[in-house]
């Protein structure tokens, strides 16, 4: 069985080309990298978080290989590139939905309270990578490969197709710039 960056890149290629039994193989691969990634988010979350990372790399797993994104990926590091979004995107569609479930419900538990605020969390993350995205494009990028998909400095400069140190430059910037954006509540 294929575990090679070249291998996955492979049975990728054929994905885009429509191949059943690529996708059969690369689930067997690339799930343990999957929930790794997803762990990574959950724990991100909140340490009492309800959602389970299984049910996160199911919902990112039907949006990758069977959905909106099958045909796209080009390598083993864009295809988690690609999966470290749909995750984010998951989880922030769950926070919007909590706290509009909570905002319509005219008792609030104290579990369903802590939940409202972990939502606020997740949402105050992701509107301010969308402002720094608006300010710099590649910034935001490198916090989500770096932070969200947890790749090395060296998979992400790749993916973008710019020198690790420039890379950590940037890195560098969208910290500083995420953390003073977070602590001000803009």
């Amino acid at each position: 069985m294929p575990t090679d960056e070249h291998d996955i890149t492979a049975l990728l290629q054929e994905l885009n080309s429509g191949s059943d039994a690529s996708r059969e193989q690369l689930v067997n691969i690339l799930y343990p990298q999957l929930k790794s990634l997803a762990q990574h988010y959950i724990a991100a979350e909140s340490p009492d978080a309800t959602l389970q990372a299984t049910v996160l790399i199911h919902e990112a797993y039907l949006r990758l290989l069977a959905g909106n994104y099958a045909g796209e990926f080009q390598s083993r590091t864009h295809f988690f590139a690609v999966a470290a979004r749909v995750m984010r995107r998951i989880l922030v569609d769950r926070a919007r939905l909590m706290r509009a479930s909570h905002r319509s419900s005219k008792w609030i538990a104290s579990d369903a309270a802590n939940q409202e605020v972990l939502a606020l969390d997740v949402l105050a993350i992701d509107e301010a990578l969308q402002k720094l995205e608006a300010l710099s494009p590649q910034s935001a990028k490198v916090v989500e490969l770096l932070y969200f998909a947890g790749m090395s400095t060296e998979e992400a400069a790749e993916v973008l197709g710019i020198s690790p140190r420039t890379l950590k430059r940037e890195w560098s910037f969208a910290r500083a710039w995420l953390s003073s954006h977070l602590r001000a509540g803009t």
